[in-house]
C-alpha cells in the first residue's frame, strides 16, 4: 500500500509519514563508525516497536497504525486516504497526522 507519494528530494529532505521515515532510516550508512553511531541513536529512540502484522488478517483503519509512534484511536478505525498535503500539492501522504 502507498503510504507517500512526493518528488524524490522533497520526500528524503522531508518525509512526513512514520513509514517512509522508518525505510530511510533503515538504509544503511557505508560508514562503520556513523552506522554504529545511527543504530545507537534508533535503538535508543525506539524506532518502530511491535510485531509485524500478518498480511492474513491486517489491522483495522491504517495499516501501519501497530508499528507507528504517532498511532491513535482514530487509525484503528478510519483507513487515512492518500491525500496532498495544504501546503505542497506535489506530496501526498495516507496519515491522519502528517
Amino acid at each position: 500500500k502507498v503510504m507517500e507519494i512526493a518528488p524524490r528530494d522533497a520526500l528524503f529532505a522531508a518525509p512526513r509519514h512514520p513509514y517512509t521515515r522508518a525505510l530511510i532510516a533503515a538504509v544503511p550508512i557505508p560508514d562503520p563508525k556513523l552506522e554504529r553511531q545511527k543504530l545507537e541513536r534508533s535503538q535508543q529512540n525506539g524506532i518502530l516497536k511491535g510485531e509485524l502484522p500478518s498480511p492474513l488478517a491486517p489491522p483495522s483503519g491504517c495499516v501501519f497504525r501497530t508499528r507507528c509512534p504517532r498511532a491513535q484511536d482514530i487509525c484503528a478505525s478510519h483507513t487515512p486516504t492518500l491525500a496532498a498535503q495544504p501546503d505542497d500539492d506535489n506530496h501526498q501522504v495516507a496519515c491522519h497526522f502528517a
